[in-house]
């Protein structure tokens, strides 16, 4: 597996400096598009045609890959007219009202259980796994979630959003 980005990006450089200095290759760049060009699996968060179908590569040869969406949050409003129009080998789900709000009898999606799998959120698994070691007396730790609501988030000079948070996140419901 490999992981795409930006170069120079703060993932980017914790990831090299995590170890992964071969598995992280630069978007755009010869390596990235070469990896492409023979790419099985393509396993993202993000299912937009950048990602899915990038030009540069549509350009050389029809993408022959499966994609993986591995999304980031549960979908609690209905998304059917922006992921009805995308083909997924496997699409995650994270909870069993979620996995049925999908899949289930008259929802407005177009997926079936042969797409659609719940596992949880993959990113969640090493703090479950930390969880279930940790006794009691090593519980004190508490871990700040933020979430993706549009509202609480703060946009920078570029429109582009940081890691920080509004003020009003002390005062809503996630705090």
């Amino acid at each position: 597996a490999w992981f795409t980005m930006k170069a120079g990006t703060a993932d980017w450089n914790r990831l090299r400096a995590d170890g992964y200095q071969d598995r992280v290759v630069a978007h755009g760049s010869l390596r990235w598009k070469l990896l492409m060009l023979n790419c099985a699996n393509l396993v993202s968060s993000h299912a937009d045609a950048p990602i899915v179908r990038p030009r540069a590569i549509a350009r050389l040869a029809k993408p022959r890959w499966r994609f993986v969406f591995l999304q980031h949050g549960v979908i609690k409003d209905d998304l059917s007219r922006w992921l009805n129009r995308k083909s997924f080998s496997l699409f995650v789900t994270s909870t069993p009202q979620e996995h049925k709000s999908i899949v289930g009898d008259h929802t407005p999606y177009v997926y079936t259980t042969r797409e659609v799998k719940m596992t949880g959120l993959p990113r969640f698994d090493r703090l479950r796994d930390i969880d279930l070691n940790a006794t009691t007396a090593k519980r004190d730790l508490i871990l700040i979630c933020p979430t993706w609501r549009e509202w609480l988030k703060v946009p920078n000079a570029s429109g582009e959003y940081d890691r920080s948070v509004t003020s009003g996140f002390l005062d809503s419901d996630y705090i």
